[in-house]
């Protein structure tokens, strides 16, 4: 495995974990990114070491794989970042076949803002999810949701505190 490690710019340990988590999610009956080094196809050495090895065949159609995955998300952050960012995010919200995705910054809320309007306001957070349409409208709404539900929490405490004759969380106790 070494030898297929060098191939594939990484080490031996992570192949051979890699082989392992297939093995768990075969047996689980899971499912297994197509461009994950779990993906690859791992056969006992005819050594007979108890090692495991690749073809090259299956190191050439992984990194097929690995490189028609880039060219496609090369494309799409071009269309993301194109003159028209705020036309192209709207085409996508009518156009999205469910497994389409746009990417998103998750704000410190979790709402999810497109990428490019983060940019563009510099609300950048670190943190940047593609999103289908489904988990941007479940990602949104849930967000939406837990705002109105932290804001009621207030409300009522602040009910409370008026009723109690204590300044309200919004008070700083100046008129």
């Amino acid at each position: 495995m070494p030898d297929v490690a060098v191939m594939l710019d990484t080490n031996a340990r992570a192949l051979d974990r890699a082989r392992q988590d297939q093995e768990k999610a075969l047996a689980a009956g899971g499912r297994i990114d197509k461009l994950s080094f779990a993906s690859l196809a791992f056969m006992p050495s005819l050594s007979g070491s108890g090692r495991h090895t690749c073809s090259l065949e299956e190191v050439h159609q992984f990194l097929e794989r690995r490189r028609v995955a880039e060219e496609d998300l090369r494309f799409k952050l071009q269309a993301a970042m194109g003159l028209n960012a705020a036309l192209a995010f709207q085409a996508w919200t009518l156009e999205a076949t469910p497994d389409d995705a746009w990417p998103f910054s998750i704000q410190a809320d979790g709402r999810p803002l497109d990428f490019v309007a983060a940019l563009t306001l510099d609300k950048l957070t670190g943190e940047v999810e593609w999103l289908t349409l489904r988990e941007f409208g479940n990602c949104a709404g849930d967000a939406a949701a837990r705002a109105k539900n932290e804001a009621t929490h207030r409300e009522m405490r602040d009910d409370e505190s008026i009723k109690e004759g204590k300044p309200n969380s919004g008070d700083d106790g100046r008129l």
